[in-house]
């Protein structure tokens, strides 16, 4: 067997006997309440997130309210929603991914026009990459080929190993936006992207070419990927579209009052989608079905998928909202 292949069959198989356990002990979405709040000090506003679920540590970038124009990186602990240390200083952080396999974090520094790498255990920087871009947006990460995807303003992809080294020449995606979402099962990489109509374009994440394109009727937004349901969901101005990665084709599409270029979230094991509307409410769409969860005006969300909760960034606060909006249905 190829080695590549095999490490992937291998950490795939690893995520697959993880996630069916956990299955066993699934939530579902419960009716919402006014949600927690954990305060980020000295940070003035959040806006980017990421999770690391096995590691239980929420990663949040946000404006230094001592510095204007810096950058701030708070941790936090999900187990006790409690801060990890103090903040760390990253002049020009922009867009933050993380591995749930490595514990590496992958942060944008579009001043230095490269990727930093964070020990997500320790917080402390273990490399970066090359100049890439001076334009460098978000970035996103498949564990089981061990890859990191970032996307440019220019509509450029670049593919790097973990360590930040590029391994595949710049990928142009013409009319392509700025975020991407990465189906590490599948191993694909979807790019929304508005040219000549609406749809999103798939790109083949080992080899890095574009294999096609999915239509959807309507602007398409934010994008999100739960990969253990096979899933992609699309922020359209008026609804959230569901596509089959198996496929590529949509599953179904709910008429619900969420504009695109609102945020998005996943739980991977609860395979729940959480939306942003355009009235700052956040809506769980579970199975085909949408449920109102609260009116908080909330950013970026990631979630913690082994303890069902999920974090969001706060605009124009220094804090990160804990929407933990489930009811067991274990025994």
């Amino acid at each position: 067997m190829n080695p590549l292949r095999h490490r992937r069959f291998l950490r795939a198989a690893s995520a697959f006997a993880v996630a069916t356990a956990l299955v066993l002990g699934a939530a579902v979405p419960a009716h919402a309440e006014t949600p927690n709040v954990v305060t980020t000090p000295g940070v003035s506003s959040t806006d980017q997130i990421t999770v690391d679920a096995p590691l239980h540590r929420v990663f949040v970038l946000g404006d230094d309210a001592a510095h204007r124009g810096q950058r701030m990186l708070t941790i936090i602990d999900a187990r006790t929603d409690t801060v990890i240390g103090a903040p760390i200083s990253l002049p020009a952080a922009d867009f933050i991914a993380s591995d749930h396999q490595t514990h590496r974090v992958f942060i944008t520094d579009s001043a230095a026009a490269k990727i930093t790498v964070l020990d997500g255990r320790t917080g402390a920087v273990i490399g970066s990459s090359v100049k890439l871009s001076s334009r460098l947006a978000s970035v996103a990460v498949d564990p089981f080929l061990g890859r990191v995807f970032v996307m440019d303003t220019e509509h450029n992809l670049f593919t790097l190993d973990e360590s930040g080294i590029p391994i595949r020449r710049m990928l142009n995606i013409p009319g392509s936006g700025t975020t991407l979402a990465v189906d590490y099962w599948q191993g694909k990489v979807y790019v929304p992207n508005n040219l000549l109509g609406s749809g999103v374009t798939v790109v083949d994440g080992q080899e890095s070419v574009v294999v096609g394109s999915i239509p959807v009727a309507k602007l398409t937004g934010q994008i999100a990927v739960d990969p253990f349901d096979h899933a992609l969901a699309v922020s359209t101005q008026s609804s959230l579209v569901v596509v089959d990665t198996r496929t590529d084709a949509v599953r179904y599409t709910s008429d619900m009052p969420v504009s695109a270029g609102r945020p998005l979230g996943v739980d991977i094991i609860s395979h729940t989608f959480f939306a942003k509307a355009n009235d700052a409410t956040v809506w769980a769409f579970y199975a085909g079905s949408a449920e109102r969860m609260t009116a908080d005006d909330v950013g970026s969300m990631a979630s913690d998928y082994l303890l069902h909760k999920v974090y969001a960034a706060q605009w124009n606060r220094g804090s990160v909202a804990v929407l933990t909006e489930w009811k067991s249905t274990a025994p």
